[in-house]
């Protein structure tokens, strides 16, 4: 499918073992129940079906400010997780997350993908519905925080022509909304830098 390919602002790599740390405490910003550190560690270690990504800034720091995983078993990919900071929402970074994932999984032989989403998460499973995603069951108290229920989503096919075109052309318009905002924020620092020359 595609590339993992970067935006100016953000890239998207794989995950290593130093981003655990990084990783976790994004995750207790997004989740009531996060996953222990270790966990990914021996993911990471033991390079099983498990299969993590992040996005970080492209310059500067190199903030890590989101994470994805999902498990490759046969030829399904099962998301697991995906989470992006609260102070970079709104950003797409959650697209980019998923949508690097999806090219990844399908890479790696993955010809169908299914997740989890909570009933209450409306803005997440509408981006599932963008790619394709249907919600095809429903786990009855399936969050140990609350006990809420759960919906299954699948993607029977990530392989047909439908789902590459519909893919490749949200990919597309995507990446350009991350290079415009990337320009406007630099024209921002631009303007801010002349405006204020003392510093």
């Amino acid at each position: 499918m595609a590339e993992r390919a970067a935006s100016a602002a953000y890239r998207v790599r794989a995950m290593e073992l130093e981003d655990v740390e990084a990783v976790s405490a994004v995750e207790g910003l997004c989740f009531p129940t996060p996953w222990p550190p270790e966990t990914y560690r021996r993911d990471l270690r033991y390079h099983g079906n498990s299969h993590y990504l992040v996005v970080e800034r492209a310059e500067g720091d190199h903030r890590l400010v989101g994470f994805c995983g999902y498990w490759l078993i046969d030829d399904e990919a099962h998301i697991s997780t995906i989470g992006v900071h609260p102070d970079y929402r709104g950003l797409g970074l959650g697209e980019y997350l998923l949508a690097s994932l999806l090219g990844d999984a399908h890479d790696r032989g993955a010809r169908s993908a299914s997740l989890e989403v909570r009933v209450s998460n409306s803005t997440a499973q509408a981006l599932y519905l963008k790619y394709d995603f249907r919600v095809t069951g429903r786990r009855r108290r399936y969050y140990r925080d609350n006990r809420e229920d759960a919906l299954l989503m699948e993607v029977e096919s990530l392989t047909g022509d439908r789902f590459q075109e519909l893919f490749s052309r949200h990919r597309e318009t995507l990446m350009r909304n991350l290079e415009e905002q990337a320009a406007g924020s630099n024209g921002n620092r631009r303007r801010a830098a002349s405006a204020n020359p003392g510093g």
